[in-house]
């Protein structure tokens, strides 16, 4: 299983997915950049591989990028919800939910 996470000291999300993970590890990748590759790979097969120097290549058929991560220790972690229970949605109930993109549009606003 390989896990996401994202946030920005206000918003946090966590997703999984199976993976044939050959080793463990944590890197932070820009997540702009990375759902712009993602959202436009010729293939539903995807593999990522870190090294040291925390440069990941990202391959899909016969495209290939490369991101220079950060490391994790420099990454804060998701706040614990004590008292509470987190706020969990399906994708397609989320108001905003654009499927095909797998992202949140803004709420169009209109000022009077």
């Amino acid at each position: 299983t390989v896990t996401l996470t994202g946030y920005d000291l206000e918003v946090g999300m966590i997703t999984s997915a199976d993976a044939d993970v050959k080793e463990n590890g944590s890197i932070i990748l820009n997540a702009k950049i990375l759902c712009d590759i993602l959202r436009n790979l010729p293939e539903d097969r995807v593999s990522f591989e870190a090294d040291e120097r925390l440069s990941c290549k990202i391959k899909s058929g016969e495209a290939e990028f490369t991101l220079v991560g950060t490391s994790s220790a420099e990454y804060p972690e998701l706040p614990s919800v004590n008292g509470g229970f987190p706020r969990c949605y399906r994708q397609r109930n989320i108001k905003g939910y654009d499927k095909k993109n797998n992202f949140l549009r803004q709420p169009k606003t209109t000022q009077k």
